[in-house]
């Protein structure tokens, strides 16, 4: 896929990065298939991350959930692509289960600087 990604930047072809864009596609809609790879590639890259959060007890679909928001995606994009309207209250449940304040801390903003300081822990 990469290499369909390059021949794109180099060519200025865009029918080269066509088996990319399928790949992504198909990853997209089996939203399953794309947590558990997107679980297992910060397990892989993150191992410190995801063993905090497995140490609170967070469950693998609450792991999940805060894998999109290691993404990059906010909470209201992460309830839109779960396509669940109650993000909030699960939103909630893991800032419990992580000893966090409900008013003050954004999940989002956690776990990015979780990922920061685990990036420096050397895994």
């Amino acid at each position: 896929m990469l290499n369909s990604l390059l021949a794109k930047e180099i060519s200025a072809n865009d029918s080269h990065a066509k088996p990319y864009r399928e790949w992504i596609e198909s990853l997209r809609k089996d939203k399953e298939k794309f947590l558990h790879s997107t679980r297992l590639a910060f397990q892989a890259s993150h191992s410190a991350f995801i063993r905090h959060l497995e140490e609170h007890n967070l469950t693998t679909d609450e792991i999940n959930f805060v894998c999109l928001h290691a993404l990059g995606l906010s909470g209201k994009e992460t309830g839109h692509y779960l396509n669940i309207a109650g993000h909030y209250n699960i939103s909630s449940v893991i800032r419990r289960k992580l000893g966090l304040n409900n008013e003050t801390t954004y999940l989002s903003h956690y776990v990015k600087r979780l990922l920061q300081d685990n990036k420096v822990s050397h895994d």
